[in-house]
Formats: structure tokens, sequence, C-alpha cells
């Protein structure tokens, strides 16, 4: 018992046997839990090390996890994550008392394979749980402070709980395009992504894609002119919002995705399809809104036009 049957404390997870779901782990001071770990005693500093690690040189890594500490007054709550062939994005992390947190962590710069360790910052009272750790091929992703983006890669991709949307484009009219919410994106499939500003690791799909068809958002996996040239629309931002603006031609950068259309438009307009929240309805959850509302960037607005807000933790468009 303990960690996943939300107990904590007390006479549990102690001296049973550690059963992994992969053959190769190591434990110091580790037993048994409900479904996880508990590493460490009052006086030992626990961790666990992964099997090793197949890393691919040049490749970028996701690694996720969930942790919590024991939950008891003064008990240490730091989490220090080290690897030994590559960089992590944090080498640390902050558990809550009594309570598991999921982790993401960026891992590049491998050349050869590895592994990683947890383990407690502290000699003593540092006790933690440890549960679903994985390791996944990741395509790298930044966004800008502009907040959208075309993307694609020559992966399947999950952008599933990764706090990046990714759309398809299907034609309205000649003027407007309407963009549809996709997760799980087949391979070699342009998109459009919206995101706070950050850098981003999105992993390589493992099971079977959402459908795109339709979708008219070409993938451009490397650096080059498209062989459209100049009637093809590349992805620009006004006023926070996304638009299509007609290109003059020239190189488009790799890992992007751009749009063909039979319009003589210099610009399209940007619809989006379901799933929004109509106007009506977001004015009624801006009124009734406890925690206030934000911009992308984090910021409080008092009197929302045209745009994407973050309302009650979630993302609503005002169109």
């Amino acid at each position: 018992s303990g960690g996943n049957d939300d107990k904590w404390s007390g006479s549990i997870a102690s001296g049973s046997p550690v059963n992994s779901d992969n053959p190769g782990w190591t434990f110091v001071s580790g037993s048994g839990a409900s479904q996880c770990i508990k590493l460490g005693t009052t006086s030992v500093k626990g961790s666990a090390t992964t099997p090793t690690l197949a890393f691919v040189s040049g490749k970028t890594y996701l690694l996720t996890f969930k942790a919590g500490a024991w939950n008891k007054t003064g008990e240490g709550t730091t989490l220090n994550l080290s690897i030994t062939n590559g960089t992590l994005s944090s080498s640390s992390v902050t558990m809550s008392l009594g309570a598991f947190t999921d982790y993401s962590i960026t891992i590049t710069g491998t050349t050869d394979a590895g592994t990683i360790t947890f383990e407690a910052k502290n000699a003593s009272n540092n006790r933690f749980f440890l549960d679903e750790v994985k390791v996944r091929e990741a395509a790298p992703l930044t966004v800008t402070s502009a907040g959208w983006a075309s993307f694609s890669n020559a992966n399947a991709l999950d952008f599933e709980g990764t706090g990046v949307t990714a759309y398809i484009a299907k034609s309205k009219d000649d003027t407007h395009v309407t963009l549809t919410e996709i997760e799980k994106v087949p391979a070699e499939t342009g998109v459009v992504v919206n995101a706070a500003a950050g850098n981003y690791a999105i992993p390589v799909l493992s099971g079977d894609p959402d459908d795109a068809d339709g979708n008219l958002l070409k993938p451009w996996l490397t650096s080059g002119e498209p062989s459209e040239q100049t009637s093809y629309y590349t992805l620009a931002v006004n006023g926070g919002n996304p638009i299509f603006k007609k290109s003059t031609g020239g190189t488009l950068a790799g890992g992007k995705a751009y749009l063909v259309l039979p319009s003589s438009a210099p610009q399209l307009s940007v619809d989006f399809g379901e799933g929004t929240t109509n106007l009506e309805a977001i004015r009624t959850q801006m009124e009734e809104a406890r925690e206030g509302i934000f911009d992308l960037s984090g910021r409080r607005v008092e009197n929302p036009t045209k745009g994407i807000y973050i309302v009650n933790g979630k993302k609503v468009i005002i169109k």
C-alpha cells in the first residue's frame, strides 16, 4: 500500500518486494507500494535508476513521470534527476506532500545509450513515491511570443497533455479556412499549433492517429522553396489571431507547413471548427469566471476583444 491508494504515511510500503514492469531497474532503499514504488527511509537516501536506454544521437526525447513526497511535516520535497548521457531540461523537481504530481522533462544531446537516476536530495526524511516513468522519442517545437506556429514532422505525434493545441485546416470559401483541433497527428501532416511561448517536446505517437482527411496544410520537412512557389499561403498572426498570407516566394524553414488553395486573395481569415465555444457562451463564462481572464502570456485582461484567452484554466476564443 501507499501512493496510488492515497496513503502517504504510517505503516505502508515497508519491506514489500519491488516488481517493475521492465527489467534492469536498480534501487536504493526501495519498497513496493500500491502499483508504484516508495524510496528512502527516515535515515537513508532513496534512489531509482532506469534500465539502459537506447538513445540515438541527435534525437530529442521526453521523460514523463509521477512523484510525490511522504506526508509528514518537515519532510524533504526535492527530487534530483541525473542522466549518464545527454542533458535534462531540469535537474530537479519539487514534489507535493501526500500527492502525486505529473512531470515532463526534455532530454537532448544524447550520443549513446544511457540511464536516468531519480534521487532524494537529503539523506534523511526525504522519502518519495515514484510511478509511470516513460521515455519517448519526441519532436522539438518552439513557440514564440506570437503564440501560433505552423509545424510538421516525419513521425506521428501525440499532442495530448503537452500544453500545445494542434489544428488541421480545411477550406471554407475563397477567403476563409477552418481550423479543427486534432490531438493524435499522422506522420508527415502539416498542422497549426497554439501555445504559450516556450520550448516543447511533442512525443512520438505509439498508437493510431486521428483522422486528418481533408487537411489542406502540407508538411515541409526540409528547408527550401515549395514547388508551388508563389501560389501558397503561410501562417501569420494579426492582433493575436492566426491568418494566412499569400507567399511571395523564398525559403520556407524545415518543420513548418504551408497551405495551397485556388484563391487569389492576398490574405485568408481563419474560423474555428467543432469544439470552439461560441461568443455568447464565452461571455457567460467570463461573467462567472472566478479566477479572472488572462491572455496567453498570463496577463490579466479586463476588457477582452477578439483573440484567445484563458478563463478558469481553459482556452476560449472570441471571434
